[in-house]
């Protein structure tokens, strides 16, 4: 794609390219750390998952894993099930790149720690498939972190351990807490710290004026970011306002799935403006919008998940527990 034709999310995520590939041409390097705030931690999450289902523009393999992390001695443990589960998922696919699938995750050794065992799984894995990626990446971004300083100990056993050159690791560091801060500063030449930031707002701003053209399709981009725009802003009022333009447009079209993306939007403007039965009311219709998703539109059961996910959430935070 030529760069005059990339969109303000493919320009965010071309510089983020660019600090892993500066972060790759350091030798000693194993972990690079991200330090960002809530709105830079989306576009991190659109970039991993960008490279994880469809590799561009790098010549690296990422594999993220959202395993939580409660504490040292269990996370191995935990972080090498979820590669398991991970490596059973992509064998049809490595059978027709063709690559050999017959890799097995080494058993661990008993009386190490647990970081050592995942750094022989990331290295066995990497040699291999040696030739069909320049680097192995794994991203270990927990969606749930039990022990900061645990977690930080936790990741300096990691790359200290025997990680070849070729296994490189990424992790997310919050811009308000910097736990892993130690961390940089005990292994200044194999952890590197880069300080991405980026607005959300601001992209929201640019893709609109980017969209041009009319119809129906334009009418209602428009009014979807005007509302991420204005919920952003803490506007509830003028979010609600665009929400419901945009989902009057979806209804009209009968585009269930962006019928949900509008919902869902507007659910979570009540949620954040304590409007909790209004709210729970728009989860519940997201969820009837998901379902009416036709059978051929593939995003259709993944938003049947989510919608239902955020009704228990709703429910979750209403000690509703049985019925969540």
């Amino acid at each position: 794609m030529a760069d005059a034709e990339k969109n303000a999310v493919e320009w965010r995520l071309n510089e983020l390219d660019e600090l892993w590939e500066a972060f790759t041409a350091k030798p000693a390097a194993r972990l690079l750390r991200w330090v960002a705030d809530e709105d830079t931690r989306q576009i991190i999450d659109v970039f991993l998952e960008l490279h994880r289902t469809h590799p561009a523009g790098i010549r690296d393999v990422f594999v993220p894993f959202e395993v939580p992390f409660r504490d040292e001695t269990t996370y191995a443990v935990d972080l090498i099930r979820a590669w398991k589960t991970w490596f059973e998922g992509i064998k049809d696919d490595l059978i027709e790149i063709p690559l050999d699938p017959t890799w097995r995750v080494p058993a661990p050794k008993s009386g190490e720690p647990g970081y050592a065992n995942v750094a022989r799984v990331m290295a066995s894995f990497q040699k291999h498939h040696k030739g069909a990626q320049r680097n192995l990446a794994v991203a270990l971004v927990p969606s749930e972190i039990g022990d900061p300083a645990g977690w930080c100990r936790w990741l300096q056993g990691l790359v200290k351990s025997e990680l070849p050159a070729d296994v490189r690791v990424l992790v997310v560091d919050f811009a308000e807490a910097q736990s892993l801060a130690p961390l940089a500063a005990a292994e200044p030449a194999r952890v590197l710290t880069q300080t991405p930031k980026f607005d959300v707002g601001e992209v929201y701003r640019e893709l609109a004026a980017e969209g041009g053209g009319s119809g129906p399709g334009v009418i209602f981009r428009k009014h979807y970011v005007g509302m991420l725009t204005a919920s952003k802003s803490q506007d509830f009022a003028s979010a609600e306002k665009s929400g419901k333009s945009a989902l009057a447009v979806a209804s009209a079209e009968k585009w269930p799935d962006l019928q949900v993306a509008a919902q869902m939007g507007l659910a979570v403007i009540f949620a954040s403006a304590n409007r909790p039965a209004e709210a729970m009311a728009g989860y519940r219709a997201a969820v009837t919008f998901a379902d009416a998703v036709p059978p051929e539109n593939p995003a259709g059961k993944l938003l049947a998940v989510q919608t239902r996910m955020a009704v228990a959430g709703a429910l979750f935070a209403e000690k509703k527990y049985a019925e969540a």
